[in-house]
């Protein structure tokens, strides 16, 4: 049944699993940013990890702002289990 009036969009709030929660995605992006030989593969990496976890959140509809926190969380994440491993295992790589 209609009313007559013009329907209005649907709202609606996403909310991703935060980034900072992928305990495993973190652990292994830690391991393999470590297992990089030189500075500048690493930094390579960290590219292309990033732009694909900003693709999926674009794709998911996430603000800018909001992705840019989840992928900077993300990072911290990373960058601390790299020094735990580090920390831990004497880390060879």
């Amino acid at each position: 049944m209609s009313t007559g009036e013009p329907t209005r969009p649907i709202e609606c709030l996403i909310i991703p699993f935060p980034m900072v929660k992928r305990v495993r995605k973190i652990r292994e992006t830690a391991v393999k940013w470590l297992e990089k030989p030189t500075e500048r593969s690493a930094d390579h990496y960290e590219r292309q990890v990033t732009e694909a976890m900003e693709a999926s959140l674009k794709k998911l509809g996430l603000p800018d702002l909001e992705m840019v926190e989840q992928v900077t969380a993300f990072w911290s994440a990373v960058d601390r289990e790299a020094r735990r491993i580090m920390d831990t295992q004497q880390w060879q790589g």
